[in-house]
């Protein structure tokens, strides 16, 4: 019995001297051969170093150590690596990396190209926005590089902003309505990865506005009619040379028409437009060239009072001043009509009176004659 033990023990390390690997693997004590394996990071951005390492192995089961890396394609990405793993490209592609490690289900080495992709980075180059002022309408485009399919507010924007998506551009835009510092944080983001910017947003209280100067009679003080044709309307302190040159000279109300102003500012720096020192509505209006022509509607022109009101073209390079005189509608003629109790008919009428009169007058007369004839028989 020793003898056959002894023996046998014998023709086992034979066996394991000549087939290690099948041998083990077959009485179960080695892991399984490796037939596939995943690098993990496949992506990476150009210019950022990363570290690659295996992390798995198929089948199940199977084990490694021992991984080596070296560059079997660069690509377009002008790639290299170490032999630990650190792999650095410096333009957007593909890159091929050759993965050797020890397979100890094979009792060998295992090798295998993995591809890593080389993506731009998202940089966000907008990294301040200007401050605002309330009720000034607010605009402002956002940019970066790495080509970001996506922008989005990391958290809620202040409730008068709005992060605008066209045509490529994006815009944070809005018309402040209450003073303070807002902060507005963005995500911008494609397929392959993303970047944040985290902005602040300083709004400051509405300017005091300035009237256009009167003399103490509330005429023009150059001796120029304000509501003429050929108005004064720049504001004194203002070196910026904006006015008002043209601008009509009253509105009736019904008349159904509408109310032309012109600035000599040009019509790229247009703002908004104040009537009474109040900010009016866009749909009340409408703007065109020349330099800039601001037409008020019918409609906004009715809910005036009769009355001067002052109109100022704000633009971004100074202001221009008028103003409107809003008179009541015309009072439509109407024809006389008789007072109770006046007999007497309106010229081209005729009475049933007059008749009654005439006879009455010659019954008279006929009876008086009549008289006298019969006093001349007598005598």
């Amino acid at each position: 019995m020793k003898r056959r033990r002894l023996l046998a023990l014998i023709v086992l390390c034979m066996l394991l001297t000549l087939f290690p690997t099948t041998v083990l693997a077959d009485t179960g004590m080695l892991p399984p051969p490796i037939q596939s394996i995943a690098v993990d990071p496949i992506r990476a951005a150009a210019c950022a170093e990363v570290r690659l390492y295996v992390w798995t192995a198929e089948p199940e089961g199977a084990n490694w150590w021992d991984e080596q890396f070296t560059i079997a394609d660069p690509g377009t990405t002008n790639a290299t690596v170490t032999p630990e793993g650190l792999f650095l490209a410096t333009s957007p592609g593909i890159a091929t990396v050759k993965v050797r490690l020890y397979d100890e289900g094979r009792q060998g080495n295992f090798e295998q190209d993995v591809q890593i992709t080389v993506f731009e980075p998202i940089i966000i180059t907008t990294q301040s926005l200007p401050d605002g002022q309330v009720g000034v309408p607010y605009a402002v485009d956002l940019e970066a590089t790495g080509s970001p399919n996506y922008w989005d507010p990391v958290n809620d924007l202040p409730p008068w902003l709005e992060l605008h998506e066209y045509k490529g551009t994006t815009t944070l835009k809005g018309t402040p309505t209450v003073s303070g510092t807002y902060q507005v944080n963005v995500e911008a983001s494609n397929n392959y990865t993303s970047a944040y910017a985290y902005l602040t947003i300083q709004i400051t209280e509405a300017a005091t506005p300035t009237s256009a100067p009167t003399s103490p009679t509330g005429s023009d003080p150059t001796g120029t009619d304000p509501t003429g044709t050929d108005p004064t309307g720049t504001d004194p302190d203002d070196a910026s040379g904006v006015k008002m040159t043209q601008q009509p000279p009253v509105w009736r109300k019904g008349s159904n028409e509408s109310a032309s102003f012109t600035s000599n500012a040009d019509i790229k720096d247009f703002l908004h437009v104040k009537v009474d020192e109040e900010i009016v509505d866009e749909a009340n209006y409408v703007v065109k060239e020349g330099s800039t022509i601001v037409t008020f509607k019918p409609s906004f022109l009715e809910t005036l009072s009769e009355g001067n009101h002052s109109v100022e073209i704000v633009s971004a390079s100074g202001s221009a001043y008028g103003n409107i005189e809003i008179k009541a509608p015309t009072t439509p003629k109407t024809k006389p009509t008789a007072k109770p109790g006046n007999n007497l008919p309106s010229t081209g009428e005729s009475s049933g009176q007059y008749p009654w009169l005439a006879l009455l007058f010659l019954s008279a007369l006929l009876l008086v004659l009549r008289k006298k004839r019969m006093s001349q028989q007598r005598d």
